[in-house]
């Protein structure tokens, strides 16, 4: 198995895993890299008006913070596996595909946040440390889901809800 698979199945594993404990939807996952469309993997997390489950989601700022968490939490576990900061590791941030209403981080921090730049930074800085914590918190199940990602490449909607489910995530 390359490396840079590796690296995919932990990214991807801690969006999936980190998704999933926030509430949200998992409709998919992949690392099969797709060079037409820019990815070396994808997870789908819908932008929806609902979750599966979130008491603590009061507003469409608390939705779309989770969605931001979940976002760092794919960076968060890549280093983790690599034992590393990765600045110059490209990855996509859009929240979701292209008819998303934010596609952008900058969009998001600027609906959950205002136009404060502090407030903005503050928000973004707290999503960030969010993410390390859940990632920190999930680690043996980031490894398990990576380690199905792996396995079998790809999984659909049921497959990502059985294999989040047999490592402890109901």
């Amino acid at each position: 198995m390359h490396e840079e698979s590796r690296l995919t199945a932990y990214h991807e594993a801690g969006h999936m895993v980190v998704a999933w404990k926030l509430g949200l939807n998992v409709l998919g996952a992949t690392i099969v890299p797709d060079p037409e469309e820019g990815y070396a993997g994808r997870v789908k997390v819908p932008v929806e008006d609902r979750v599966r489950y979130a008491d603590w989601v009061k507003s469409e700022e608390d939705y779309l913070y989770a969605h931001l968490v979940r976002c760092y939490a794919g960076m968060e576990a890549g280093e983790r596996y690599v034992g590393t900061p990765m600045p110059e590791l490209n990855i996509d941030l859009g929240l979701v595909g292209p008819d998303s209403d934010y596609p952008q981080i900058a969009d998001v921090l600027l609906t959950i946040a205002g136009p404060d730049q502090d407030e903005q930074i503050e928000t973004d800085e707290r999503a960030k440390r969010h993410a390390r914590n859940l990632v920190s918190s999930r680690w043996s199940q980031i490894e398990a889901v990576a380690q199905t990602l792996l396995e079998r490449e790809t999984l659909d909607e049921g497959e990502c809800r059985q294999v989040l489910e047999s490592v402890g995530l109901s």
